[in-house]
């Protein structure tokens, strides 16, 4: 990770304050003052599970990603959000 990287996690997932279709994930760690993502509820609810302990009754389709990763011998190592356009966070696995 180089300096201008920062670390975090998902310290809580919240409704959206004005939009009942979404949601608020708030991400911080060490010493990083907390700041909201904003994404959908759907997206939220796939997030929440697994911090819940909980398992869908089915795969997602992250998970079906995850799967196909670890069976092709490799492992995700981290995720670098690099853009933000119109909404919409891209990001580099």
């Amino acid at each position: 990770m180089s300096s201008s990287q920062v670390q975090v996690a998902v310290l809580e997932i919240a409704p959206h304050p004005a939009d009942p279709t979404g949601a608020m994930v708030m991400l911080g760690r060490e010493g990083i003052q907390p700041f909201p993502v904003f994404i959908g509820i759907l997206e939220a609810q796939s997030i929440a599970l697994p911090l819940q302990g909980m398992t869908p009754p089915r795969p997602m389709t992250h998970d079906l990603m995850m799967t196909l990763l670890a069976e092709a011998g490799y492992r995700l190592e981290s995720i670098l959000i690099n853009d933000l356009r119109d909404s919409t966070f891209f990001a580099q696995l």
